[in-house]
C-alpha cells in the first residue's frame, strides 16, 4: 500500500479540514502557506514541537562535542554545522502541515537519519521534490524529512529536535 494513497483515508477529517481551510483562504500568501504542507507518516500520535519532551537540563557540551549536531532526545550525532545548506534561498524554513502543526526546520546536505515509510510527493513543501520521514537511527524519534528530486536531495531537520554544543574550538 502506498503512503500517499492511504493517508487521506486514514486522516480524512483532518485532510478535509485542511483542504477546506486552503480553499477558503483569501490572501494569496496565506493560501500558499496553508496549501503547502505534507502528511506525516507516523506510527504514533504526533507531538507538537512545543509539547515535545526534552532531555533533562544538562550541560550538553560534555556530551555533544563541538562540530556535531545531535538528536535532542538521545544525543546521537546526526549531522554537522558544515552540512548546512540553503534551499529555496534559505537554510531555515517554517511550514505548516494539514493538521496545523508548524515545523521550523533547517536544510542539510548530509545527515545520518534513517528513512521511514515510502517517499511521497503528496503535500510536498518543495515543488519537484518527494519527501520521506526521517528518524533518529538510535532512538527512532522523528527528526525531519529526506527531500529528493531527480537530480538532488537534502535533509530537512526539525531544529528544536536537535542540539548543538555552543562555543568550543
Amino acid at each position: 500500500m502506498r503512503l500517499d494513497s492511504a493517508m487521506p483515508a486514514i486522516l480524512s477529517p483532518e485532510y478535509k479540514d485542511a483542504q477546506e481551510a486552503c480553499r477558503k483562504a483569501h490572501d494569496p500568501e496565506e493560501r500558499k502557506v496553508m496549501c503547502e504542507g505534507e502528511l506525516l507518516f507516523l506510527q504514533r500520535s504526533p507531538t507538537a514541537p512545543e509539547e515535545a519532551v526534552r532531555p533533562a537540563d544538562r550541560p550538553i557540551e560534555k556530551e555533544v562535542p563541538p562540530g556535531v549536531i545531535a538528536c535532542a532526545f538521545c544525543l546521537h550525532a546526526v549531522t554537522t554545522p558544515a552540512a548546512r545548506i540553503a534551499v529555496g534561498g534559505a537554510h531555515e524554513h517554517s511550514c505548516v502541515n494539514p493538521h496545523g502543526l508548524r515545523f521550523h526546520f533547517g536544510c542539510f546536505a548530509d545527515a545520518s537519519c534513517r528513512p521511514a515509510g515510502e517517499p511521497s510527493v503528496y503535500w510536498s513543501w518543495f515543488p519537484g521534490f518527494s519527501w520521506q520521514v526521517e528518524v533518529c537511527p538510535n532512538c527512532g524519534e522523528h527528526l525531519g524529512w529526506l527531500f529528493r528530486s531527480p537530480d538532488s536531495l537534502f535533509h530537512g531537520l526539525i531544529l528544536d529536535r536537535l542540539v548543538e554544543a555552543s562555543g568550543g574550538s
